[in-house]
């Protein structure tokens, strides 16, 4: 993709977000969708429609050839294109706005005949493709994280949070059956542990949700206490199954046939493959030991207790981060 093309779709898309930036409230868009976002914040909608189209193309030119940019910045940007102009025509702008909505969709159709005019015309096809499945699952995680998640997020946070599973989700479907080489196997490991975990996420929600329905409405009647047992007991159940089902039918196999070797075995070589990360291992379980002991003493919440968690996190993260990244990033992804 040439600059200029590039600049156009910035330039669409920033323009774009400042618009409604200034004529739209979160209030407004609460009417016409029913999403609550979290209180006292503000859209963010420049900062959600630009972020990661800006990662991408900054990834894009340190590494030379790469493809992120093509692949997964237009799905990113035409998810926000579609998202903005889907919220002003609910708000009914048209008749409040008629220059600066006209102005709008005019830099939105600049945006398409963009993507038309590529210079990629033997791959308009595959981009194609890209774009409207990036397009049509990124829309569907933005709605389904703000119905299932209310006044947890800004509507920018939330669109951050969509674009990058959207981009993660097209990385996966591209190298889905693609055996990978020795140096490409912890890329594959992080890959397939994000996947994993995001789908254990999805499958988890019914559960956690009567879960805490149950615990919502809990009375003294000793049948209602039995019952909530009972079904706590039902859910951790399912929690491990889903878990075990996940890993060993779905994650394992998928990642053993990409790095041809089994996952668990590379694992144990990854983990003692240098003596930092024994120590870094061995200082962690020293930390996660102190967390249990404080957590059996303590029968309550209280701000004592969160501080201490909060220091074990950063003691972790800190010493990750300084002795061995790669470790502290698979580690979190698991």
């Amino acid at each position: 993709m040439s600059s200029k093309t590039e600049l156009v779709l910035f330039d669409t898309v920033f323009l774009l977000a400042i618009v409604l930036e200034m004529l739209i409230t979160p209030e407004d868009i609460t009417a016409v969708t029913n999403w609550k976002f979290r209180q006292k914040s503000s859209l963010g909608l420049i900062t959600g429609a630009l972020l990661i189209p800006m990662a991408l193309v900054a990834h894009g030119n340190q590494q030379c050839g790469s493809n992120l940019m093509c692949y997964y910045q237009l799905p990113s940007l035409a998810v926000t294109v579609s998202l903005l102009i889907t919220v002003s025509i609910g708000q009914n702008l048209l008749q409040r706005f008629r220059i600066w909505l006209s102005s709008a969709l005019v830099l939105a159709g600049t945006f398409i005949v963009s993507f038309i005019l590529m210079r990629f015309p033997q791959q308009f096809v595959e981009y194609a493709v890209f774009l409207i499945g990036g397009s049509v699952l990124g829309l569907s995680l933005l709605c389904h994280l703000m119905n299932s998640l209310p006044e947890s997020f800004s509507l920018g946070e939330a669109m951050i949070i969509s674009q990058g599973l959207t981009v993660l989700s097209l990385e996966v479907i591209k190298d889905f059956a693609s055996p990978v080489t020795s140096s490409q196997k912890f890329g594959a490991c992080l890959q397939v542990l994000v996947a994993g975990t995001i789908n254990v996420g999805f499958l988890l929600r019914p559960v956690c949700n009567r879960i805490f329905q149950n615990q919502s409405i809990r009375t003294d009647k000793v049948n209602q206490h039995n019952k909530s047992t009972d079904l706590s007991w039902s859910g951790s159940i399912y929690f491990y199954l889903i878990f075990a089902g996940v890993n060993f039918f779905a994650l394992f196999p998928w990642l053993g046939f990409q790095i041809k070797e089994f996952p668990v075995f590379y694992g144990l070589k990854f983990m003692f493959g240098s003596r930092d990360r024994v120590f870094l291992m061995t200082g962690w379980l020293v930390l996660v030991t102190l967390a249990i002991a404080v957590v059996g003493t303590t029968t309550s919440s209280s701000t004592v207790v969160r501080k201490y968690f909060h220091l074990i996190a950063t003691g972790t993260f800190v010493s990750g981060l300084y002795y061995d990244p790669e470790l502290i990033c698979l580690a979190s992804a698991g």
